[in-house]
């Protein structure tokens, strides 16, 4: 079913078409700054005081992210805008290719973030000999597990691209004739999602039953905040997915000839959609909420940008601030009589 008819599926509304543009450019920035100031602060300051494997798993989250909202919700926010498709059909299938690639690596992270934390707690003598290679080689199997099941299925009907008025972006047209091919890779998208889902749903419950036991001073205080770090990231992912789960475990019963249909295949999917892609700016206001030391970071960086400003603002006083000391000088020496303004 492909959605490319704007009569059908597009947004006739302007005025929702702005306010989901402005959406999309809030989430857009936020992200970008969020995303980049955990990069910064874990890459050059050491900001994020938690195990080396999960600080790994952190970055990477953050740069997916980053992808993501550029590959994504930068070209949804333009198209919205615009109201059409404006950056031609080769990048239309780059957008798509790549977009679901890291799609696909943000849900394996998540789950692997929530396992990393519950393993490091459950053996803490281990995970202390543990080399960061394991989350580099980790994430290197997320990149060739995403892009074999996603985008080379993909690669062999790069004509079945096209720009969708559902959701305003580049999406895949699938069909009844699909090969079995085609049709045993959408399958195991759904398998591998919905065993990420679960493994941080129970990775992120077994954490809370762990910190019960944890106290909130001495040792274990840095182990419960990030132990509250995960599982709030864990609960906000699982929220956020919620919705999409939802909606394509429905579409395999709800066709187009339902009277649901409308309402499931373009309603709720855009509500979906929407939920979703808070996802990509949560985790640095999660982080700011959790971790002292990403807090402290924050604040010097604050500081710093306060003393820079007052320190520009005090420059462009200084020559005010000599005026009127050299006419008070000359007030207080009878001159200015003489001399006139200065």
């Amino acid at each position: 079913m492909k959605y490319d008819n704007y009569t059908l599926y597009g947004i006739h509304d302007r005025t929702e078409r702005e306010l989901l543009a402005a959406y999309r450019s809030a989430i857009l920035s936020s992200s970008l700054i969020g995303d980049t100031l955990i990069l910064i602060g874990s890459l050059r300051y050491k900001a994020i005081k938690l195990h080396r494997i999960m600080v790994i798993f952190i970055r990477y989250l953050a740069l997916v992210d980053l992808l993501l909202v550029i590959l994504r919700i930068l070209p949804e926010a333009v198209s919205l805008s615009v109201n059409k498709w404006i950056f031609g059909e080769f990048f239309c299938r780059v957008v798509y290719l790549a977009g679901c690639t890291a799609g696909g690596i943000f849900f394996y992270l998540n789950g692997a973030l929530a396992l990393s934390k519950l393993l490091i707690v459950k053996y803490p003598l281990r995970a202390m000999t543990s080399s960061t290679n394991i989350a580099h080689f980790t994430m290197f199997t997320f990149l060739m597990l995403s892009f074999a099941v996603q985008v080379l299925p993909a690669l062999t009907k790069l004509g079945d691209i096209y720009f969708s008025y559902l959701t305003y972006n580049c999406q895949f047209g699938r069909s009844p004739s699909d090969s079995w091919t085609l049709k045993i890779c959408f399958i195991l998208i759904g398998i591998s999602g919905v065993m990420a889902i679960s493994t941080v749903v129970v990775s992120s419950t077994m954490l809370i039953m762990i910190a019960k036991r944890i106290t909130d001073n001495g040792p274990g205080k840095l182990q419960k905040q990030g132990i509250i770090m995960v599982v709030l990231t864990a609960a906000v992912f699982s929220v956020c997915t919620l919705p999409g789960v939802v909606y394509f475990a429905g579409s395999y019963f709800i066709h187009e000839d339902h009277e649901l249909s409308h309402f499931w295949h373009i309603s709720l999917f855009r509500i979906a959609d929407i939920v979703a892609s808070l996802n990509l700016l949560s985790n640095f206001y999660i982080y700011t909420l959790t971790l002292s030391s990403f807090r402290d970071f924050l604040k010097s960086r604050v500081k710093l940008l306060a003393c820079t400003m007052k320190n520009l603002y005090a420059k462009e006083e200084v020559p005010v601030t000599v005026r009127k000391g050299e006419r008070q000088r000359l007030l207080s020496a009878g001159e200015v009589g003489e001399v006139g303004e200065v």
